[in-house]
């Protein structure tokens, strides 16, 4: 009659625990226990309430029980333990293993022993418990997967492909041994047997952990539509910081910044003490220009990692972009104070920021300390040729373009900037000979196509200099400096007209260049035009008073007209600004003579009213 009572309990607790009623049959389960208080099967199904209703004491202290009464019971072992584990009590769960283990070796308690150290990451434990001869009896795949685990924690790499590749041959699919056994293979750098294996099982797993492993090697191999792919099927199946920052990644590396920091913002949410996630969130944040937002990121990482390398990078830069120079220079002596001068972005900020200081020489050692240091870097020799050409060392900065030219020969930087000095030297044959160069390697190279006219009009080659011109033109109609070559193009062909057309083309692009309306002065002195050749001597003196040539023009411009008194004023002008002693007394010279010219020009009365009140 007991028996057939809780029989009846039993199966009217199942139904309920089927249907997650999980009160109502624990109520039924704890009258059972009245009846027959030492039954195995009730207790075992009361824990397995407690856990489903999260009591993890009572659990365990029902499990604990049972374990009094069958300390031979492996399941219960594994129960107990699984919850001792997930609640991250190892010191409990180690004692009831090695205790089992010792008492009662099976293969079923070697796999439950070998999983759980697996899970609380004793991975030499399982090493040396392999290993040792007592276990050599008992022949098992889990137990080979889980050493095959461990080998690829203690970084054996070679020694867990040979067990990986042995375990599944035996177990066709199991999703976590495939994902080991890719992960240890990517390890070794055998990418593309990884991503063979992997290739298999893509289309089927349900693994997180192997649709992020395949979406990172996708990411190595650049392929990052199917990158996104992958990583956005793992955060479906688990929100997991790590797969939404390589989400973030993949959409950084494909140019979508606004995805890239959404999915930045998931990975700092599911993880914010991941400084990485974070780092990478201020990161794209100063890629799409918020400055502040990125800067307020960097700020709190700092506070709590003052010495993460990336962090203090990104703030000089910050700080850099902000034109906050100063800052950025403290912010850097910072970054010094973590490495030696000798490191390498250190030095790229120091010659950047030198630069934007007008420290030249600063710069110009920190480059040649780079080139020291990367000697194969075309882009630090080209750096540290501008700050040569600069300062005007031009042997210095033709000797490093060459090396880049024989070593890189398709950089078409270097082509461009040896132009600018052969142009400096007057070197026009080989000014020419390099723009053509760059024009073969980038045909919209605008720059180079402006050398090679300027070469050609070194050269006297007008009409190819013409030509090249208006090659340069139908690229670009707006390039200012085009027209003004051009006019003097054809003013050497004495076609003054056409050079008055497109000095006047310039000037509508740059109505601020004062050589522009000098030029025009001077065509309309040619053409015998006085009154347009006084207009642009005064609008090119405008805009720069203390020109030589544009002030001498404009006195003898003011005298042919008779306008001794705007000439005399104009030469004060220039007395009263100019420091240089032989200049001064140039000038001093001219205004007497201008002075004797409006005397003998105008009656005496006139002349001394003006020379005593300069009216």
């Amino acid at each position: 009659m007991e028996n057939t009572e809780v029989i009846r309990l039993l199966k009217e607790a199942f139904e309920l625990k089927r249907q997650s009623k999980y009160k109502k049959a624990m109520e039924l389960l704890y009258k059972a226990l009245v009846i027959s208080p030492d039954n195995v099967d009730i207790l075992t199904q009361v824990a397995d309430l407690h856990i489903l209703l999260k009591n993890p004491t009572s659990a365990c202290s029902i499990l604990e029980r049972l374990l009094e009464k069958q300390p031979d019971d492996v399941y219960v072992v594994d129960r107990l333990c699984s919850y001792y584990v997930s609640s991250l009590n190892y010191d409990k769960a180690r004692v009831i293993l090695s205790k089992f283990i010792l008492s009662y070796p099976s293969k079923k308690a070697y796999e439950v022993y070998f999983e759980h150290l697996s899970k609380m990451k004793d991975f030499e434990k399982i090493y040396e418990t392999y290993l040792d001869k007592r276990l050599q009896e008992y022949n098992s795949v889990l137990i080979d997967k889980f050493y095959g685990i461990s080998l690829y924690y203690l970084n054996k790499y070679d020694e867990a492909q040979k067990i990986f590749s042995g375990v599944l041959n035996t177990e066709k699919y199991d999703e976590d041994l495939i994902f080991y056994h890719a992960q240890n293979l990517y390890k070794l750098g055998k990418t593309e047997d990884a991503y063979s294996l992997l290739l298999k099982y893509i289309g089927s797993t349900k693994s997180h952990k192997i649709l992020n492993l395949f979406g990172e090697i996708e990411l190595d191999k650049t392929h990052y539509e199917q990158a996104i792919n992958m990583f956005s099927a793992a955060v479906k199946l688990k929100y997991d910081g790590l797969y939404f920052y390589n989400l973030g990644t993949a959409y950084f590396l494909n140019g979508q910044l606004k995805e890239a920091k959404m999915f930045y913002t998931k990975a700092v949410s599911a993880s914010f003490e991941i400084k990485e996630y974070r780092y990478a969130l201020a990161y794209v944040h100063y890629k799409l220009g918020d400055l502040v937002k990125s800067s307020q990121i960097i700020d709190e990482i700092l506070n709590s990692y003052p010495d993460f390398r990336e962090a203090l990078i990104l703030k000089v830069n910050i700080y850099y972009d902000q034109q906050k120079y100063y800052q950025a220079e403290k912010a850097l002596s910072e970054l010094k104070s973590k490495k030696p001068e000798s490191d390498i972005e250190y030095l790229e900020l120091e010659a950047k920021i030198a630069k934007a200081l007008y420290r030249y020489e600063q710069a110009q050692n920190a480059y040649e300390k780079l080139v020291d240091l990367k000697p194969e870097s075309a882009d630090y020799k080209y750096e540290l040729a501008r700050l040569y050409f600069d300062a005007l060392k031009y042997e210095n900065a033709a000797q490093l373009l060459i090396n880049i030219i024989v070593n890189k020969p398709q950089y078409v930087n270097a082509y461009v900037l040896i132009s600018k000095i052969y142009v400096k030297m007057h070197d026009f044959k080989n000014v020419v000979t390099m723009a053509e160069k760059a024009i073969e390697l980038d045909l919209n190279n605008e720059e180079a196509f402006y050398l090679k006219a300027l070469g050609y009009t070194g050269l006297g080659n007008i009409d190819k200099a013409i030509e090249t011109c208006k090659m340069l033109l139908a690229y670009n109609p707006h390039k200012v400096e085009v027209y003004a070559l051009l006019g003097a193009c054809y003013t050497e062909k004495n076609d003054y007209e056409t050079a008055i057309n497109y000095y006047n083309e310039a000037v509508i692009l740059d109505s601020k260049n004062a050589e522009y309306f000098l030029n025009l002065a001077i065509l309309y002195n040619k053409l015998n035009n006085k009154k347009e050749e006084l207009r642009y001597l005064y609008m090119a003196h405008v805009l720069k008073p203390n020109n030589i040539e544009t002030v001498q023009r404009l006195v003898e411009a003011y005298v042919e007209d008779k306008n001794y008194k705007l000439a005399i004023k104009l030469l004060g002008t220039q007395i009263e600004n100019t420091t240089d002693f032989n200049r001064k007394q140039e000038l001093k010279n001219n205004m007497d003579e201008l002075e004797k010219k409006y005397k003998n020009s105008t009656n005496k009365l006139k002349y001394y009213l003006w020379k005593a009140f300069k009216i």
